[in-house]
């Protein structure tokens, strides 16, 4: 849902920005995520010391969310600019950093 819409239809703290080939993670990681959310944090899950997805990121960070498309990091920049307002929540799930492109990939889960 693109976060124009949400903005103006939802009244939430946040959302998480899941992209599609991250399909690996448990329903565990989701509820630690989950326990850290609040309007004015973005919480990172990592693995081993790598930041991953979904990332959840609180309704303040939304307008520059949706300008990320300008800037050829994306998302990445946003969360880069903003390290006062992380939360990084180290996780034991290689999922959150598991992208899946192809079906070696797939089969590798």
């Amino acid at each position: 849902i693109a976060f124009t819409h949400a903005q103006q239809a939802w009244h939430t703290e946040g959302a998480l920005l899941w992209p599609v080939d991250h399909a690996a993670i448990s329903l565990k990681s989701l509820s630690a995520i989950a326990e850290h959310v609040a309007a004015d944090k973005i919480v990172v899950p990592s693995f081993q010391g790598r930041g991953g997805h979904p990332t959840f990121f609180g309704r303040k960070f939304w307008p520059s969310l949706m300008r990320c498309q300008e800037n050829p990091e994306g998302a990445k920049t946003l969360v880069k600019n903003n390290v006062e307002s992380q939360r990084r929540i180290a996780l034991h799930d290689p999922g959150v950093v598991h992208d899946i492109d192809t079906l070696e990939d797939l089969h590798a889960i």
